[in-house]
C-alpha cells in the first residue's frame, strides 16, 4: 500500500510524474551509450584520410628512400601522398605498425616517371620494406582526379615474379581495376603516329587499335602496331599480356560507315 509520502512522490494532480533525479539518471545512461558507441566505431574505423594522416604524423621514420631524387616531375605535396598511401596499406596488412621503424625503398629498375604533357603526370613503382618484409605496387597519376590524394594509389604486387617476401598475404582497399583504368587513361597520351589505341567498352581486356592509314591488313605492320601498344603498356608497369589486342580492318571501317 502507497505511503502518502509515496503519493506525492509520485503523482500530481492525479497524474504519475517524473522527478528532476530520473532525468539526471537517464541522461547518465545516455552519455555511457554515446561513449561505448563511439570506442566502437574508433575500432572499426577503416582508416579515413584524418586518421591516416594523423598517424602518418606520428610515424616521422616512415620514409621510401630518393623517392624526390628519383621521381624528379612529383611536388613534396605528391611525394607526401604517396608516402601517405604505402603507410596506410602497409597498416591495412600489419597489426602492429606502430611498434616497429618504416624504411620504405624503391626496387631497382621498377620506377616509370613521365610528365606527358606538362599538366599530366604519371609515376609506377614497386615499394620494398625489408623490416616487415612487404611489398607494394604504387601508382601516381595527376589525371585521374582533382585530388591528388585520391588519385595515388597502393596495390599488392600483380606479379607473381615481382614477389620477392613469399610467405606475405597481401590485401589492399584500392581496387584492381585502377590497373585498367590508368591504361584507358593514358593510352590517349603515347601519341601514336599512325594509329588510336583504346579499351574495348564491352571487352575491357581487349585493346582496339585503329590506324589512321590504310595498311592492306598487311600481317607484318599489324604486328607492329600491336607491338607498340604493347611497349606503352609495360612502360607503365602493367603487363601487355594481360590484354588481347585487335587492330581494326578497313571492312571494320567500312562497317561502320555504313551503319552511321
Amino acid at each position: 500500500m502507497e505511503s502518502n509520502w509515496t503519493k506525492r512522490f509520485l503523482y500530481e494532480n492525479g497524474q504519475k510524474r517524473v522527478r528532476p533525479i530520473v532525468f539526471v539518471f537517464a541522461a547518465i545512461q545516455v552519455l555511457l551509450l554515446l561513449v561505448v558507441i563511439a570506442n566502437i566505431i574508433q575500432l572499426n574505423d577503416d582508416g579515413g584520410p584524418i586518421d591516416d594522416l594523423e598517424r602518418y604524423k606520428r610515424l616521422p621514420e616512415l620514409a621510401i628512400n630518393d623517392l624526390s631524387k628519383q621521381t624528379q616531375i612529383l611536388t613534396d605535396s605528391e611525394i607526401e601522398n604517396i608516402q601517405k598511401k604505402v603507410f596506410k596499406i602497409i597498416s591495412e596488412n600489419s597489426s602492429d605498425i606502430n611498434t616497429r621503424e618504416i624504411k620504405a625503398a624503391i626496387r631497382e629498375d621498377s620506377l616509370f616517371a613521365k610528365d606527358f604533357n606538362g599538366r599530366t603526370k604519371y609515376a609506377r613503382m614497386i615499394i620494398d620494406i625489408p623490416s616487415i618484409e612487404q611489398s607494394y605496387e604504387v601508382f601516381y597519376s595527376s589525371n585521374a582526379v582533382i585530388d591528388p590524394e585520391v588519385s595515388t594509389y597502393a596495390l599488392c604486387l600483380n606479379n607473381d615474379a615481382d614477389v620477392v617476401y613469399k610467405n606475405f598475404k597481401c590485401t589492399s582497399s584500392d581496387k584492381e581495376s585502377i590497373r585498367q583504368q590508368i591504361v584507358e587513361t593514358y593510352l590517349n597520351y603515347f601519341g601514336f603516329k599512325y594509329f588510336s589505341a583504346g579499351i574495348n567498352p564491352v571487352a575491357p581486356k581487349t585493346i582496339i587499335i585503329s590506324p589512321s592509314v590504310s595498311y592492306n591488313n598487311d600481317e607484318e605492320v599489324k604486328t607492329r602496331y600491336i607491338n607498340e601498344v604493347k611497349n606503352a603498356i609495360d612502360s607503365l608497369g602493367i603487363p601487355s599480356s594481360s590484354y588481347e589486342y585487335y587492330v581494326r580492318t578497313a571492312a571494320d571501317v567500312n562497317y561502320d560507315n555504313n551503319n552511321k
